[in-house]
């Protein structure tokens, strides 16, 4: 009996390890492993919310960029307003532009009926008025092109009212141009920073 024993033991002992081996794997590695696929998985959804924080910072960061470059041009502009008692300082820097540009110019003026109707219209207008200019020249065709350019992408200038050209090729190879623009001056009392 004895030997019966000793030769079922072995067999027994060998199921008693593999029965504690599947109750292991059952009880502790089943729960790590659960334990292992929520932490991923709260991983991954942190990752994501990190990308979407990322991304957001990036469009925040386009924005912030894209009004520092805007502050910078309002700077720019507003250095360079003027007050409406020194605008003939407007028409030194249009008739400057023109004659960069290969133009002659012939006359010039200021009209203030803008700036009266906003004085006249609301007193207390803390917003920058306009006054109108005229130039009168002739060049060439693209020079003139030029210069109508270069006056669109002038700070001061608010718009082109009028561009009137006129050419006589039996006259003077020359065109001859009118050009009406608005531009920005500091209101009565306005203040620079």
């Amino acid at each position: 009996m004895k030997n019966t024993w000793i030769k079922h033991r072995v067999p027994l002992t060998v199921v008693a390890i593999l029965l504690i081996a599947l109750l292991w794997y059952v009880v502790v590695y089943a729960a790590q492993t659960s334990h292992f696929a929520a932490v991923s998985s709260e991983r991954n959804d942190i990752a994501g919310q990190l990308r979407a924080a990322e991304q957001k910072l990036g469009e925040a960061g386009s924005v912030y960029y894209g009004l520092r470059r805007a502050e910078g041009r309002w700077g720019d502009i507003e250095g360079r307003l003027v007050a409406p008692d020194s605008a003939d300082q407007i028409v030194r820097r249009v008739e400057h532009m023109a004659e960069a540009c290969g133009l002659s110019v012939q006359s010039s003026r200021l009209d203030f009926s803008w700036l009266i109707e906003s004085i006249v219209g609301d007193p207390k207008n803390g917003a920058s008025d306009r006054i109108g200019i005229t130039v009168e020249g002739r060049g060439s065709f693209f020079s003139v092109g030029a210069f109508l350019d270069s006056l669109q992408q002038e700070p001061l200038i608010s718009d082109l009212q009028n561009v009137v050209l006129s050419y006589d090729e039996h006259i003077d190879p020359d065109i001859y141009f009118e050009v009406e623009a608005r531009a920005f001056v500091l209101p009565e009392g306005g203040k620079r920073r």
